[in-house]
Protein backbone atom coordinates (compact mmCIF):
# COMPACT_ATOMS: atom_id res chain seq x y z
CA UNK A 1 0.00 0.00 0.00
CA UNK A 2 1.38 3.24 -0.96
CA UNK A 3 2.00 6.21 1.43
CA UNK A 4 -0.53 8.54 0.18
CA UNK A 5 -2.74 5.90 0.44
CA UNK A 6 -1.83 5.05 4.09
CA UNK A 7 -2.34 8.46 4.75
CA UNK A 8 -5.28 9.18 3.46
CA UNK A 9 -7.34 6.18 5.16
CA UNK A 10 -6.36 7.13 8.35
CA UNK A 11 -8.82 7.19 11.16
CA UNK A 12 -8.40 9.16 14.52
CA UNK A 13 -8.00 6.12 16.42
CA UNK A 14 -5.28 5.12 14.40
CA UNK A 15 -3.70 8.67 14.84
CA UNK A 16 -4.09 8.04 18.51
CA UNK A 17 -2.22 5.03 18.57
CA UNK A 18 0.44 6.40 16.44
CA UNK A 19 1.13 9.14 18.65
CA UNK A 20 1.00 7.09 21.93
CA UNK A 21 3.40 4.74 20.02
CA UNK A 22 5.54 8.16 19.46
CA UNK A 23 5.80 8.86 23.31
CA UNK A 24 2.83 11.20 23.39
CA UNK A 25 2.17 11.22 26.97
CA UNK A 26 -1.76 12.51 26.87
CA UNK A 27 -3.85 12.46 23.74
CA UNK A 28 -7.42 13.44 23.21
CA UNK A 29 -10.22 13.31 20.16
CA UNK A 30 -12.54 15.73 19.64
CA UNK A 31 -14.93 15.70 17.19
CA UNK A 32 -12.57 15.47 13.92
CA UNK A 33 -9.47 16.37 15.76
CA UNK A 34 -7.00 14.84 17.28
CA UNK A 35 -4.68 16.81 20.41
CA UNK A 36 -1.62 15.81 21.51
CA UNK A 37 1.78 17.14 23.68
CA UNK A 38 4.33 18.59 21.43
CA UNK A 39 6.05 15.39 20.87
CA UNK A 40 7.48 17.65 17.77
CA UNK A 41 9.86 19.48 19.64
CA UNK A 42 9.42 17.82 23.63
CA UNK A 43 10.47 14.82 24.39
CA UNK A 44 8.72 14.88 27.31
CA UNK A 45 6.18 17.03 28.98
CA UNK A 46 4.52 19.47 25.97
CA UNK A 47 1.26 21.04 26.18
CA UNK A 48 -1.48 20.17 24.16
CA UNK A 49 -0.51 22.37 21.15
CA UNK A 50 0.28 19.49 18.35
CA UNK A 51 -2.97 18.84 16.57
CA UNK A 52 -4.30 16.67 13.93
CA UNK A 53 -6.78 17.62 11.72
CA UNK A 54 -8.78 14.88 9.84
CA UNK A 55 -9.82 16.93 7.03
CA UNK A 56 -6.15 17.59 5.63
CA UNK A 57 -4.55 14.40 7.53
CA UNK A 58 -1.87 16.33 8.77
CA UNK A 59 -0.40 17.58 12.07
CA UNK A 60 -0.42 21.20 13.07
CA UNK A 61 2.43 22.71 16.10
CA UNK A 62 0.84 25.31 17.34
CA UNK A 63 3.88 26.52 19.94
CA UNK A 64 7.40 25.57 19.57
CA UNK A 65 7.17 24.37 15.77
CA UNK A 66 5.76 28.10 15.22
CA UNK A 67 2.75 26.76 13.06
CA UNK A 68 4.67 24.08 11.28
CA UNK A 69 2.38 21.18 9.45
CA UNK A 70 3.53 17.72 9.40
CA UNK A 71 2.42 14.65 7.65
CA UNK A 72 2.57 11.64 9.91
CA UNK A 73 5.87 10.49 7.79
CA UNK A 74 7.02 13.78 8.39
CA UNK A 75 6.25 13.46 12.47
CA UNK A 76 7.88 10.21 12.47
CA UNK A 77 11.12 11.82 11.38
CA UNK A 78 10.97 14.47 13.31
CA UNK A 79 10.32 12.95 16.65
CA UNK A 80 13.16 10.18 16.01
CA UNK A 81 15.73 13.42 15.64
CA UNK A 82 14.67 14.92 18.58
CA UNK A 83 16.26 11.32 19.93
CA UNK A 84 19.67 12.04 17.82
CA UNK A 85 18.22 9.28 15.49
CA UNK A 86 18.16 10.32 11.75
CA UNK A 87 16.01 8.48 9.54
CA UNK A 88 14.61 8.60 6.25
CA UNK A 89 11.31 8.93 4.70
CA UNK A 90 10.52 4.82 3.46
CA UNK A 91 11.96 4.22 7.58
CA UNK A 92 9.55 6.87 8.75
CA UNK A 93 6.76 4.57 6.16
CA UNK A 94 7.80 1.27 7.49
CA UNK A 95 7.19 2.53 10.93
CA UNK A 96 4.12 3.30 10.49
CA UNK A 97 2.98 0.42 8.51
CA UNK A 98 4.67 -2.32 11.65
CA UNK A 99 2.80 -0.01 13.38
CA UNK A 100 -0.46 -0.38 12.01
CA UNK A 101 -0.03 -3.90 11.09
CA UNK A 102 0.15 -3.26 7.42
CA UNK A 103 2.19 -6.13 5.96
CA UNK A 104 1.36 -6.51 2.57
CA UNK A 105 -1.67 -5.82 0.47
CA UNK A 106 -3.36 -8.54 2.06
CA UNK A 107 -3.77 -6.90 4.80
CA UNK A 108 -5.58 -3.49 5.54
CA UNK A 109 -5.15 -0.63 7.78
CA UNK A 110 -5.96 -1.15 11.31
CA UNK A 111 -4.22 -2.57 14.52
CA UNK A 112 -2.88 -5.79 12.89
CA UNK A 113 -6.07 -7.36 12.01
CA UNK A 114 -5.66 -8.87 8.39
CA UNK A 115 -9.48 -8.47 6.11
CA UNK A 116 -8.84 -12.13 5.07
CA UNK A 117 -6.67 -14.99 5.49
CA UNK A 118 -4.91 -15.92 9.21
CA UNK A 119 -6.39 -13.28 11.93
CA UNK A 120 -5.23 -12.61 14.88
CA UNK A 121 -7.83 -15.17 16.96
CA UNK A 122 -5.98 -17.73 14.60
CA UNK A 123 -2.65 -17.38 16.36
CA UNK A 124 -1.60 -20.21 17.92
CA UNK A 125 -0.57 -19.51 21.83
CA UNK A 126 3.19 -20.39 21.52
CA UNK A 127 2.82 -17.24 18.80
CA UNK A 128 1.21 -15.14 21.40
CA UNK A 129 3.67 -15.76 23.88
CA UNK A 130 6.28 -15.12 21.81
CA UNK A 131 4.98 -11.35 21.37
CA UNK A 132 4.42 -11.06 25.17
CA UNK A 133 7.72 -11.76 26.15
CA UNK A 134 9.46 -10.05 23.70
CA UNK A 135 7.36 -7.07 24.71
CA UNK A 136 8.03 -7.65 28.56
CA UNK A 137 12.03 -7.84 27.86
CA UNK A 138 11.48 -4.76 25.38
CA UNK A 139 9.49 -2.75 28.07
CA UNK A 140 12.21 -3.95 30.93
CA UNK A 141 15.51 -3.05 28.68
CA UNK A 142 13.60 0.68 27.84
CA UNK A 143 13.04 0.85 31.90
CA UNK A 144 16.87 0.18 33.03
CA UNK A 145 17.63 2.85 29.95
CA UNK A 146 15.37 5.63 31.53
CA UNK A 147 16.62 4.80 35.32
CA UNK A 148 19.63 5.68 34.17
CA UNK A 149 21.61 8.95 35.59
CA UNK A 150 25.07 10.27 35.07
CA UNK A 151 26.60 12.50 37.57
CA UNK A 152 29.32 14.75 36.39
CA UNK A 153 32.39 16.61 38.40
CA UNK A 154 32.31 19.79 38.86
CA UNK A 155 34.84 20.06 36.11
CA UNK A 156 32.32 20.06 33.36
CA UNK A 157 31.49 23.52 34.46
CA UNK A 158 34.60 25.14 33.80
CA UNK A 159 34.14 25.05 30.39
CA UNK A 160 32.08 27.64 30.46
CA UNK A 161 32.30 31.70 31.82
CA UNK A 162 30.58 33.42 34.01
CA UNK A 163 26.97 34.49 33.91
CA UNK A 164 27.79 38.33 33.99
CA UNK A 165 24.15 39.23 34.54
CA UNK A 166 23.19 38.78 31.37
CA UNK A 167 20.06 40.88 30.61
CA UNK A 168 18.00 37.71 28.77
CA UNK A 169 17.68 36.88 31.98
CA UNK A 170 18.09 40.00 34.36
CA UNK A 171 15.16 41.61 31.70
CA UNK A 172 13.10 38.61 32.57
CA UNK A 173 12.64 39.03 36.71
CA UNK A 174 15.87 37.27 37.48
CA UNK A 175 18.37 38.53 39.60
CA UNK A 176 22.08 38.48 39.65
CA UNK A 177 22.09 36.84 43.01
CA UNK A 178 19.60 34.31 41.86
CA UNK A 179 21.82 33.68 38.78
CA UNK A 180 24.88 33.03 41.23
CA UNK A 181 22.89 30.47 43.46
CA UNK A 182 22.05 28.28 40.79
CA UNK A 183 25.40 28.80 39.21
CA UNK A 184 24.46 29.97 35.52
CA UNK A 185 27.39 29.98 33.14
CA UNK A 186 27.87 31.48 29.86
CA UNK A 187 28.42 29.69 26.41
CA UNK A 188 30.13 32.10 24.20
CA UNK A 189 30.91 29.72 21.75
CA UNK A 190 27.20 28.46 21.36
CA UNK A 191 26.03 31.96 22.30
CA UNK A 192 23.58 30.29 25.07
CA UNK A 193 23.03 30.42 28.91
CA UNK A 194 24.14 27.13 31.02
CA UNK A 195 21.59 26.05 33.58
CA UNK A 196 23.12 23.09 35.49
CA UNK A 197 21.18 20.82 37.23
CA UNK A 198 21.67 19.05 40.11
CA UNK A 199 20.51 15.64 41.63
CA UNK A 200 18.26 16.45 44.75
CA UNK A 201 20.07 13.77 47.24
CA UNK A 202 23.38 15.22 46.80
CA UNK A 203 24.08 17.85 44.55
CA UNK A 204 25.98 16.27 41.73
CA UNK A 205 25.69 17.76 38.19
CA UNK A 206 23.54 15.04 36.31
CA UNK A 207 22.54 17.46 33.31
CA UNK A 208 22.52 21.06 31.25
CA UNK A 209 20.41 22.68 29.96
CA UNK A 210 20.84 25.68 27.47
CA UNK A 211 18.58 28.57 27.21
CA UNK A 212 19.48 30.15 23.24
CA UNK A 213 20.40 33.80 23.06
CA UNK A 214 19.83 33.56 19.13
CA UNK A 215 17.32 34.85 17.84
CA UNK A 216 16.78 32.37 15.08
CA UNK A 217 17.30 29.11 17.55
CA UNK A 218 14.59 31.11 19.65
CA UNK A 219 11.97 31.85 16.27
CA UNK A 220 12.48 28.09 15.98
CA UNK A 221 10.88 26.87 19.57
CA UNK A 222 14.60 25.66 20.54
CA UNK A 223 14.89 28.32 23.53
CA UNK A 224 15.38 25.90 26.36
CA UNK A 225 17.76 22.94 24.89
CA UNK A 226 19.67 19.92 26.15
CA UNK A 227 23.58 21.27 26.10
CA UNK A 228 25.73 19.40 24.08
CA UNK A 229 28.76 19.66 23.18
CA UNK A 230 31.26 18.05 20.55
CA UNK A 231 31.99 15.23 22.56
CA UNK A 232 29.13 14.80 25.33
CA UNK A 233 25.01 15.29 25.52
CA UNK A 234 24.20 16.53 28.73
CA UNK A 235 20.93 15.41 28.36
CA UNK A 236 18.97 13.32 31.40
CA UNK A 237 15.83 11.79 32.34
CA UNK A 238 13.94 14.90 33.76
CA UNK A 239 11.46 12.78 35.77
CA UNK A 240 13.93 11.68 37.96
CA UNK A 241 14.49 14.57 39.74
CA UNK A 242 13.15 17.98 40.79
CA UNK A 243 15.22 21.39 39.54
CA UNK A 244 15.36 23.24 42.49
CA UNK A 245 15.32 20.92 45.20
CA UNK A 246 18.49 20.44 45.97
CA UNK A 247 19.10 24.31 46.18
CA UNK A 248 16.00 24.67 48.18
CA UNK A 249 16.06 21.69 50.52
CA UNK A 250 16.36 23.35 53.73
CA UNK A 251 13.46 25.81 52.95
CA UNK A 252 11.18 22.83 51.66
CA UNK A 253 11.76 21.08 54.78
CA UNK A 254 11.95 23.82 56.74
CA UNK A 255 8.29 25.14 55.58
CA UNK A 256 7.21 22.35 54.71
CA UNK A 257 5.99 23.67 51.59
CA UNK A 258 6.79 22.91 47.75
CA UNK A 259 6.10 24.92 44.78
CA UNK A 260 6.00 23.23 41.37
CA UNK A 261 6.55 25.55 38.36
CA UNK A 262 7.28 23.86 34.84
CA UNK A 263 10.55 25.92 34.01
CA UNK A 264 13.67 26.34 35.50
CA UNK A 265 13.46 30.16 35.08
CA UNK A 266 10.24 30.16 37.55
CA UNK A 267 12.21 29.04 40.24
CA UNK A 268 15.15 31.44 39.68
CA UNK A 269 12.41 33.90 39.67
CA UNK A 270 11.13 32.90 42.79
CA UNK A 271 14.69 33.14 44.34
CA UNK A 272 14.73 36.80 43.19
CA UNK A 273 11.09 37.43 44.89
CA UNK A 274 11.69 35.57 48.18
CA UNK A 275 15.31 34.82 48.88
CA UNK A 276 15.67 32.34 51.51
CA UNK A 277 12.00 31.67 51.56
CA UNK A 278 12.21 30.05 47.74
CA UNK A 279 10.41 27.12 47.79
CA UNK A 280 10.10 26.41 44.32
CA UNK A 281 10.87 23.75 41.74
CA UNK A 282 10.50 22.71 38.07
CA UNK A 283 8.67 19.64 36.84
CA UNK A 284 10.54 20.50 33.46
CA UNK A 285 7.04 20.33 31.82
CA UNK A 286 3.23 19.82 32.23
CA UNK A 287 3.58 16.02 33.60
CA UNK A 288 4.44 14.82 36.88
CA UNK A 289 6.16 11.16 37.45
CA UNK A 290 5.87 8.98 40.29
CA UNK A 291 9.45 9.71 40.71
CA UNK A 292 8.43 13.28 41.39
CA UNK A 293 6.00 12.44 43.79
CA UNK A 294 8.45 10.76 46.35
CA UNK A 295 11.41 13.16 45.97
CA UNK A 296 8.97 15.72 47.15
CA UNK A 297 8.47 13.33 50.49
CA UNK A 298 11.57 12.14 51.16
CA UNK A 299 12.12 16.76 51.05
CA UNK A 300 9.79 16.71 53.83
CA UNK A 301 6.76 18.73 51.98
CA UNK A 302 3.48 19.30 53.25
CA UNK A 303 1.90 21.01 51.00
CA UNK A 304 2.23 21.44 47.02
CA UNK A 305 1.47 24.40 44.58
CA UNK A 306 0.64 23.81 41.50
CA UNK A 307 1.83 26.43 39.16
CA UNK A 308 1.63 25.54 35.29
CA UNK A 309 1.92 27.74 32.89
CA UNK A 310 -1.38 29.82 31.37
CA UNK A 311 -1.77 27.73 28.02
CA UNK A 312 -4.55 29.76 27.21
CA UNK A 313 -5.95 33.02 26.20
CA UNK A 314 -8.76 33.90 28.42
CA UNK A 315 -10.99 31.94 31.09
CA UNK A 316 -14.37 29.84 30.48
CA UNK A 317 -12.91 28.12 26.95
CA UNK A 318 -12.00 24.54 26.18
CA UNK A 319 -8.60 25.11 26.41
CA UNK A 320 -8.92 27.02 30.02
CA UNK A 321 -11.09 24.00 30.71
CA UNK A 322 -7.89 21.73 29.36
CA UNK A 323 -4.99 23.62 31.29
CA UNK A 324 -7.12 23.26 34.59
CA UNK A 325 -8.27 19.53 34.22
CA UNK A 326 -4.90 18.68 33.89
CA UNK A 327 -3.94 20.39 36.65
CA UNK A 328 -7.18 18.36 38.35
CA UNK A 329 -5.40 15.25 37.05
CA UNK A 330 -2.15 15.94 38.90
CA UNK A 331 -3.58 16.54 42.10
CA UNK A 332 -5.86 13.92 42.35
CA UNK A 333 -2.49 11.62 42.22
CA UNK A 334 -0.68 14.33 44.86
CA UNK A 335 -3.95 14.37 47.62
CA UNK A 336 -2.79 10.96 49.32
CA UNK A 337 0.20 12.16 50.27
CA UNK A 338 0.22 16.34 50.56
CA UNK A 339 -2.27 19.31 50.89
CA UNK A 340 -2.71 20.34 47.30
CA UNK A 341 -3.50 23.32 45.86
CA UNK A 342 -3.95 25.25 42.16
CA UNK A 343 -2.66 28.27 41.35
CA UNK A 344 -4.60 29.52 38.61
CA UNK A 345 -5.38 33.46 36.74
CA UNK A 346 -9.04 33.84 37.15
CA UNK A 347 -8.27 37.81 36.81
CA UNK A 348 -6.12 37.96 33.41
CA UNK A 349 -3.00 38.79 35.60
CA UNK A 350 -0.98 37.32 32.88
CA UNK A 351 -0.59 36.87 29.36
CA UNK A 352 -0.90 33.57 27.09
CA UNK A 353 1.66 30.99 27.65
CA UNK A 354 3.07 33.02 30.99
CA UNK A 355 3.97 31.19 34.02
CA UNK A 356 2.50 32.67 37.48
CA UNK A 357 5.88 33.59 38.56
CA UNK A 358 6.76 35.72 35.28
CA UNK A 359 4.59 39.13 36.00
CA UNK A 360 6.41 40.00 39.03
CA UNK A 361 6.14 39.32 42.82
CA UNK A 362 2.48 41.03 43.37
CA UNK A 363 0.80 39.29 40.77
CA UNK A 364 2.62 35.88 42.06
CA UNK A 365 1.33 36.62 45.57
CA UNK A 366 -2.44 37.44 44.19
CA UNK A 367 -2.79 33.89 42.15
CA UNK A 368 -2.02 32.57 45.83
CA UNK A 369 -3.83 34.33 47.48
CA UNK A 370 -6.84 33.18 44.82
CA UNK A 371 -5.45 29.27 45.39
CA UNK A 372 -7.91 26.75 45.14
CA UNK A 373 -7.85 23.94 47.52
CA UNK A 374 -8.37 19.93 45.99
CA UNK A 375 -10.50 18.11 48.12
CA UNK A 376 -11.98 14.80 46.89
CA UNK A 377 -15.07 16.94 46.76
CA UNK A 378 -13.98 19.69 44.79
CA UNK A 379 -12.04 16.63 42.16
CA UNK A 380 -15.44 15.17 41.91
CA UNK A 381 -17.57 18.52 41.55
CA UNK A 382 -15.09 19.09 38.50
CA UNK A 383 -15.16 15.55 37.07
CA UNK A 384 -18.64 16.31 36.19
CA UNK A 385 -18.34 19.46 35.29
CA UNK A 386 -16.09 18.67 32.48
CA UNK A 387 -17.85 15.26 31.29
CA UNK A 388 -20.58 17.70 30.43
CA UNK A 389 -18.47 20.00 28.38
Amino acid sequence: MSADKIKSSLTLEQVEYLLRALGAEEVHIKGDTVISNTICHNEKGGKLKLWYNDTYKSFRCFTGCSGHSYSVYDLVIQVYSLKGISISFKESLDWVKEKLGIEDEEKRIGFGVPVYGKTTFQQSKREELEIFELLDKAEEKSKKIEMKLEFYSEYHLEQFLHHGSDESFTSDNINSDAMDKFDIKLDTVKNCLIIPHRYYENGKLVGLIARNLGEEQVSRGFKYIPYQNSIISYRYPKHLNLYGAWENRETIKTLGKIALFEAEKSVMQCESYFGKNNFACALGGSALDDNQIAIMEKLGAKEVFLCLDKDYERADTFESAHVLNNMVKLAKRLIPYFTVHIVTDNNNLLGYKDSPSDRGIDVLLSLFKEKQTVTFEFITAWESYISSL
